[in-house]
């Protein structure tokens, strides 16, 4: 209602008060001539009538007046309540703030504290932190980390993220995510502690809703025992992860790739994360975080579809090869595929 309409009502109120006012007035008067002065018996009233007559259409007056500074008084109030969900909301986007720079704030307060210490402690100080820095370059969709520590843990950060959307996804009703891995490096870190965590983020992107598929391919070439294969597997089919063992020789063509990666695809973007092997492929030397747009060309799906073509071709397994690697899930092929 504008405040013309309300200004209208407000005197249209006044009016019909200051009319019931008058009539009240006009009772009394005739109460007093024809009833009171007439009957002896109710001498005692002669004002009471008409004062309770007046005061009626007196109340109703001032309960008008007051309306209008009982409703200021809860807008008021709404108007304060509206502002303190505000501050809340506020308060919320600046603690998330906070969070985001709180790195920056961190980082700028160690090389504050490094320029007080002594020589010695200063350049050792300031040297390993620009070799964090040096490790760590960030190019337009592009998250380049150096080093098999820095490399493990931006692929745990990425794992949280692809649990997120998952969840999200799940909320309202679009298709789980698919992950298609490769692993050619080193079996060992399946062993460690760090293993252990990843494997308990992909469980948790499984139990959201999602899938992931992993190929472990296995070089005749680094020797590694079968029975390490056989445990891994074991080990991430406990996760419900599902698993395909591929082994290669030295005569293929593309037995030794320069990268392994992880595959996904979200609606219009793919992610890639490539792990690049050190020289001797005995660790990881650095991970690549890549986001493709649209209908890229990405060299991982050309990779895939190499493994997925040998396959389904049937690799040459070892001699005595156990059936738990031998036997692939019946829709991995098809999945591997989208």
């Amino acid at each position: 209602m504008s405040p013309i309409s309300k200004d209208i009502n407000f005197r249209k109120k006044i009016f019909g008060d200051l009319l019931f006012f008058i009539i009240g007035v006009i009772l009394s008067i005739v109460i007093e001539i024809f009833v009171i002065e007439k009957f002896p018996s109710v001498q005692g009233y002669k004002y009471y009538s008409a004062f309770l007559l007046i005061s009626l259409p007196i109340g109703k007056f001032l309960f008008d007046l007051w309306e209008p500074v009982v409703n200021m008084i809860n807008s008021m109030i709404d108007l304060q309540k509206e502002n303190m969900k505000k501050i809340e909301e506020n308060h919320s986007e600046l603690k998330n703030l906070n969070e985001q720079i709180r790195p920056g704030t961190k980082l700028l307060d160690i090389v504050g504290s490094l320029y007080n210490q002594s020589d010695v402690l200063r350049h050792t100080g300031v040297r390993s932190l620009n070799h964090i820095i040096a490790d760590f370059t960030v190019d337009k969709g592009i998250i380049n980390l150096k080093g098999e520590m820095l490399a493990l843990l931006g692929y745990q950060y990425f794992w949280e993220q692809l649990i997120e959307l998952q969840r999200n996804r799940k909320e309202t009703g679009k298709a789980g995510l698919i992950a298609k891995i490769t692993h050619s490096n080193p079996i060992y870190i399946w062993e460690s502690e760090w293993a252990n965590k990843s494997l308990q983020q992909q469980r948790r992107f499984i139990d959201a809703g999602g899938e992931v598929l992993r190929v472990l391919v296995d070089y005749k070439a680094m020797n590694t025992d079968i029975k390490k294969f056989i445990e891994v597997t074991k080990k991430m089919q406990e996760y419900k992860i599902m698993v395909a063992y591929l082994p290669l020789k030295d005569t293929d063509k593309w037995s030794n790739p320069k990268y392994d990666f992880l595959l996904i695809g979200v609606d219009d973007v793919t992610y890639s994360v490539q792990w690049k092997p050190a020289a001797n492929r005995a660790t990881i030397d650095q991970s690549i975080t890549t986001e493709y747009k649209g209908n890229a060309l990405i060299e991982e799906q050309d990779q895939l579809e190499k493994i997925i073509g040998a396959l389904k071709r049937g690799p040459d397994y070892r001699e005595g090869t156990p059936n738990t690697l031998t036997n692939i899930p019946s829709d991995m092929l098809e999945k591997l595929s989208i």
